[in-house]
C-alpha cells in the first residue's frame, strides 16, 4: 500500500476526481455533478464537510463525507455530523488499520479537526456492524477525536404477509396516507415528541431535514380521524423495507403510528403495489422495542450499530452517550 497521499478540504474543482473515485472505486454506481450537489452541497444545514486524499499523480484517492444535522442535547441545539463510510482506491485498501496513519484514519482525522475548528460539536455515525473494530482502534490508538462512545442494536422485522387484524386494532383508528408535503404540523410534532418522551438528544426534526432526508423513500403520515390532527410518520426504504424514521407525539402513540403505517404498507401492496421487499424492518432500540414487540416483529439475522464523539471540549460526553439519543437508521 502506498502511504503517500495529501490530505485537506475538498474543493470545488476536485468534483470530477470526486466522481471518478465514486464510480469506480466505491461499488455503487456512477453520480451525476447535480446529485452530488443536491446531497453533499446544498443540504438543509449548509455544505457537507467533504475530505479528499490526493495521491503523487495528483489524482483523488480517498474520500470522506461528514453531513452537516442539528441535535437537540438536553434542550440546546448543537451543531453535529454525520459521517458517512469512506471510499478508497483499490490501491489503498491493504495495510492494518490499527496504523494511525492508515488512509481511513487520516482522512477522518483531517475531517474531525476540520469540523471542530468549524464550531461542530459532535460527529455520529450509523456504520456497517463491521466497521465498529476500527472505531474500538481508533480508542486505543489515541486517534485525536476519535474518543467514541459505541452500541449495537438488534435488527427486526415483520413480514408483510403477517400484517393483519392485529395490526389494523393496534392502530387505534388512525388515518395513514401517503404525505405530501411537510407542514408547520411537522415542526409542531418534533416539539411535542421532545418533551413528552422526553429526547435528550437526537437529530432534530424539522421540516427542511425530513425533506431532505426522505425524498426517495415511502413516507407515511398518520393523523386523527376526527381533528386530522398529525400523530405521527413513518419513512421507509423502498428497496429494503427499513424503517429509516419513525416518530409519535407521544412514546404511548408508537404503537399506534407502527401499526398504521405498516397496516398502509400492507394494504397498498393488496390494491397491487409490487415492494422488491417481503417484510418491515427496524433497528430495535429501547424506544422503539414495546411498539416493535406489541406487533409481532421478531429479530432476524443482522445488527445496527451506532458511534458518536464528541468535537466541543465544552460538551459533556455523558449528555451524548447512545442509550440518551432518540436514533433510527436514517439519522
Amino acid at each position: 500500500m502506498s502511504t503517500y497521499l495529501t490530505y485537506r478540504s475538498y474543493r470545488e474543482c476536485d468534483l470530477p476526481g470526486v466522481l471518478r473515485l465514486w464510480e469506480e472505486e466505491a461499488g455503487w454506481g456512477s453520480l451525476t455533478p447535480e446529485t452530488w450537489r443536491q446531497w453533499y452541497i446544498d443540504t438543509p444545514h449548509g455544505p457537507c464537510t467533504t475530505v479528499v486524499g490526493v495521491d503523487d499523480a495528483g489524482q483523488i484517492a480517498g474520500q470522506e463525507i461528514f453531513t452537516p444535522s442539528v441535535l437537540t442535547v438536553g434542550g440546546c441545539e448543537v451543531r453535529a455530523l454525520r459521517l458517512s463510510a469512506p471510499i478508497l482506491a483499490k490501491s489503498l485498501r491493504s495495510g492494518s488499520a490499527r496504523s494511525r496513519e492508515h488512509p481511513v484514519i487520516r482522512l477522518y482525522v483531517v475531517g474531525a479537526e476540520a469540523a471542530a475548528a468549524a464550531g461542530f460539536g459532535l460527529v455520529y455515525a450509523l456504520p456497517e456492524h463491521a466497521w465498529l473494530p476500527f472505531f474500538r482502534w481508533s480508542q486505543r490508538l489515541g486517534i485525536p477525536r476519535g474518543d467514541f462512545a459505541i452500541s449495537e442494536y438488534r435488527c427486526v422485522a415483520l413480514p408483510l404477509a403477517s400484517i393483519g387484524a392485529t395490526v389494523a386494532r393496534a392502530s387505534r383508528g388512525l388515518l395513514a396516507r401517503q404525505a405530501e408535503d411537510f407542514g408547520a404540523d411537522y415542526d409542531e410534532l418534533w416539539q411535542t415528541a421532545v418533551d413528552t418522551f422526553p429526547i435528550q438528544c437526537g437529530v432534530v426534526r424539522s421540516r427542511s431535514w425530513l425533506r431532505f432526508k426522505n425524498g426517495g423513500r415511502i413516507m407515511i403520515e398518520t393523523r386523527e380521524p376526527g381533528s386530522g390532527a398529525l400523530v405521527g410518520y413513518a419513512a421507509i426504504k423502498r428497496k429494503t423495507g427499513l424503517i429509516a424514521d419513525i416518530l409519535a407525539r407521544s412514546p404511548g402513540e408508537l404503537p399506534a403510528v407502527l401499526a398504521a403505517c405498516a397496516g398502509a404498507v400492507a394494504e397498498a401492496q393488496h390494491a397491487g403495489t409490487v415492494f422488491p421487499f417481503a417484510a418491515l424492518q427496524a433497528m430495535e432500540t429501547s424506544t422503539l422495542r414495546p411498539a416493535l414487540h406489541e406487533l409481532g416483529f421478531e429479530p432476524v439475522a443482522y445488527k445496527f450499530a451506532f458511534v458518536c464523539a464528541t468535537l466541543d471540549p465544552g460538551l459533556s460526553c455523558e449528555a451524548v452517550m447512545p442509550d440518551r439519543w432518540y436514533v433510527n437508521p436514517g439519522d
